[in-house]
């Protein structure tokens, strides 16, 4: 965290942090769209939400370590605008490497057919045409959990469960998964709720018990997941983080909880 009354802000600190992590791999940190763009693939990566977002096709991918695959996320109409700012991004890109003359005129080249047409998209739209993709704001919030406390799990180490839930528990198969001795194979469940506006969670009968903010649930009955919200799943005590879009705090911000890892994009279209 920066101190008190320091210049230095939170983004700073991610910056830093992702540059040293980024130093040798093929993402270069985009500073105009706080995400990270692959030169040789196109791809987005974005810390926030921890997904990879392709902006031909607009889909949105989460990496499964167990698995080391990738699973579709989820997938948005791409807009006219969002493929301007990743031929905006791809020219800006070669620029910086070095490309010859000849590449730079048949970039251009490739963009004459479709100028006219996007000077009057952008007149009609009132937009800037180089907004940049956002994942952030095309899905609902997030939780984050912060290890708070656990006697196998690394402490302040982040976890994500993406909309609309998961269960949670010690199996590898759970979206939430805590590789804990005290956790049971299926503990607990979390859902988004459209009517309530928010993370409901319930205990699945668990051995050991669910207590949120000290309090033991009641087996299978539903509880409201809030912002900074203490989950104890058996053991593991996690701190919840639930901010709206792709907003986060000093506290849950992947790059200054734990060393940036950025996943290699998947080498092919995969559902």
């Amino acid at each position: 965290m920066p101190p008190e009354g320091s210049d230095v802000t939170v983004a700073d600190l991610v910056k830093k942090a992702a540059e040293e992590a980024v130093a040798n791999t093929d993402y270069v940190y985009s500073e105009e769209y706080k995400m990270y763009y692959s030169v040789s693939t196109g791809y987005y990566y974005d810390p926030a939400t921890q997904l990879l977002y392709e902006p031909t096709s607009g889909k949105y991918y989460r990496y499964d370590a167990s698995t080391g695959n990738y699973h579709l996320h989820s997938q948005v109409k791409p807009t006219k605008k969002k493929a301007r700012a990743e031929r905006k991004e791809r020219r800006k890109r070669k620029k910086r490497n070095g490309s010859s003359a000849s590449e730079e005129s048949r970039e251009e080249g490739e963009l004459q057919g479709t100028s006219e047409e996007d000077s009057a998209e952008s007149s009609a739209e009132s937009v800037d045409p180089s907004d940049p993709p956002d994942p952030a704001k095309e899905l609902p919030p997030c939780i984050r959990f912060v290890v708070k406390a656990s006697e196998q799990l690394r402490e302040h180490r982040l976890l994500l469960v993406s909309f609309p839930g998961a269960t949670v528990g010690r199996r590898s198969g759970h979206g939430l998964h805590l590789p804990d001795d005290g956790v049971d194979k299926d503990h607990a469940e979390l859902r988004f709720c459209e009517d309530r506006g928010g993370y409901l969670v319930k205990d699945l009968k668990s051995k050991s018990g669910t207590k949120l903010n000290g309090v033991m649930l009641e087996p299978t009955e539903e509880s409201p997941l809030g912002h900074l919200d203490i989950l104890e799943v058996g053991p593991v005590q996690l701190e919840a983080h639930i901010h709206p879009g792709s907003h986060t705090c000093g506290h849950c911000e992947p790059g200054l909880l734990s060393p940036v890892a950025l996943p290699q994009p998947p080498a092919a279209d995969t559902d």
